[in-house]
């Protein structure tokens, strides 16, 4: 497999991670208020994931919005003579 096979985690996958992994190391605290705050400290970073993720939803929906309106003006100017939108000489 090549590099570019790789999937590198972004940012909210990555506090997802440590989410899980504060969880996880919380249900082994045997003092309770300890446990609280790692309890809160893995819902604080879910939190954190779930809002870099839509960031980076919508910074991924814009990037492939510009995507699409290019191939669309490129298949249009393809398609009309002159590359006119209404077709022959402007």
């Amino acid at each position: 497999m090549g590099s570019q096979d790789q999937h590198r985690p972004s940012k909210a996958e990555r506090l997802a991670a440590r989410a899980a992994k504060v969880q996880r190391e919380a249900a082994g605290i045997t003092d309770p208020e300890a446990s609280e705050d790692a309890l809160r400290e893995a819902a604080r970073l879910r939190v954190a994931a779930r809002e870099v993720a839509a960031v980076e939803r919508r910074e991924q929906n814009a990037r492939d919005a510009v995507d699409i309106d290019a191939l669309r003006t490129e298949r249009r100017a393809r398609m009309l003579p002159g590359g006119s939108p209404l077709g022959g000489a402007a």
